[in-house]
């Protein structure tokens, strides 16, 4: 069992593969606020409930016709 399906903290790569993100835009994610952090020692974690609350805040982009 991962860390996805156990609800276990993730680390920055687990959280950028969850977002089909590169690391430095999880980062930047990060640095703004949008995904809240756990300290643990010189390490941050990521709670996974977190993640899918960043993930269900986005709104869609509208596709305009051409």
């Amino acid at each position: 069992m991962d860390a996805m399906d156990t609800g276990e903290l993730l680390d920055v790569r687990q959280v950028s593969k969850l977002l089909h993100v590169s690391q430095r835009t999880t980062y930047t994610l990060i640095e703004r606020g949008f995904i809240p952090r756990l300290k643990i020692g010189r390490c941050a974690r990521f709670r996974q409930a977190d993640v899918v609350r960043y993930i269900s805040s986005l709104q869609p982009t509208p596709i305009k016709p051409m």
